[in-house]
C-alpha cells in the first residue's frame, strides 16, 4: 500500500515515466506502449510495472463499463477474474504479441469475460 507522500510520490512519477507519448488522440498513457516495451519493463522492475500498468487495465476496464452502461449496453463482469488472472492474461498476450499494444491486449482480455444483464 502506499503509506507515505513519498511512496506516492514515487508512484506518480514511476507512471508519467513509463506511460510515454500519447499515440492515439483516445487513448492516453501505458496502454499505448507496446508488449514489447511492457516486457522489458517487467523484467527490469515486475511489481513496480504490473502495478502500473494493471492500474491503468482497471481504469480502461472500468472506463468501458461505464461507457457500455450509460449506452444501455451489456457491460462486463469484471469480477469474473481476479487480478492474478488479468496479469496472467496480458504477460501471455504481451509475451506472444510483442508488436502489439497494451491497449489490444486489454481489448482481448475483456472478451474473455462475461457479460451481465442490462441493468445489473
Amino acid at each position: 500500500m502506499i503509506n507515505s507522500p513519498i511512496r506516492l510520490g514515487v508512484v506518480i512519477c514511476s507512471i508519467l515515466a513509463l506511460s510515454g507519448t500519447a499515440y492515439a488522440a483516445d487513448s492516453l498513457g501505458v496502454g499505448n506502449a507496446s508488449c514489447a516495451v511492457f516486457a522489458k519493463e517487467y523484467q527490469k522492475r515486475p511489481t513496480m510495472t504490473e502495478a502500473i500498468y494493471h492500474s491503468w487495465l482497471h481504469g480502461f476496464l472500468t472506463g468501458i463499463n461505464i461507457s457500455f452502461g450509460a449506452s444501455n449496453f451489456q457491460t462486463f463482469d469484471l469480477g469474473k477474474k481476479s487480478q492474478d488472472e488479468r496479469n496472467a492474461f496480458m504477460r501471455d498476450y504481451c509475451a506472444k504479441n510483442p508488436l502489439a499494444t497494451y491497449l489490444s491486449g486489454a481489448m482481448s482480455f475483456i472478451e474473455t469475460l462475461p457479460r451481465r444483464p442490462k441493468g445489473e
